[in-house]
């Protein structure tokens, strides 16, 4: 978790550092991390269905 603020901080400094306006940068970043942590939910829920199902047979 702590390497993932310090890319996501060091990603931001460097678009920003680019000329990027800060709101800009940190609203897509914040929206990419969003979009990741829904995906890896959504493997997550498949791997206990998929383990429940193979259970119940």
């Amino acid at each position: 978790m702590e390497q993932a603020v310090l890319l996501f901080w060091k990603e931001r400094n460097a678009l920003v550092h680019d000329g990027e306006e800060e709101n800009k940068v940190v609203d897509r970043m914040n929206h990419e991390m969003f979009q990741s942590r829904c995906a890896l939910l959504m493997m997550s829920l498949g791997a206990a269905a998929a383990t429940i199902a193979s259970k119940n047979e």
